[in-house]
């Protein structure tokens, strides 16, 4: 068994789209962070940018703006912790 929660994950970043944004957008927005007025579209673009700053600040992370895997497993993490 692996403790590896995220190891399938894609990173992304700015100009990034798909699915995987659409999760993480998801995340973010479960856990209060402002996704921007357009919300979850599956674009990662400057309102996302900036919640995933925020994020890494708060969390300790390097602030890049980039989803890799430090940050998908803390962001994995918080909402599992948040949802029970």
């Amino acid at each position: 068994r692996s403790d590896n929660m995220t190891g399938d994950f894609p990173t992304i970043k700015r100009g990034s789209t798909g699915k995987a944004v659409v999760l993480f957008q998801c995340l973010l927005y479960d856990l209060g962070y402002n996704i921007g007025n357009a919300g979850i579209v599956g674009i990662y673009g400057g309102d996302t940018l900036s919640a995933c700053r925020s994020f890494q600040k708060m969390n300790n992370l390097i602030v890049d703006g980039i989803c890799g895997n430090q940050t998908w497993t803390q962001l994995i993490k918080m909402w599992w912790e948040m949802s029970y």
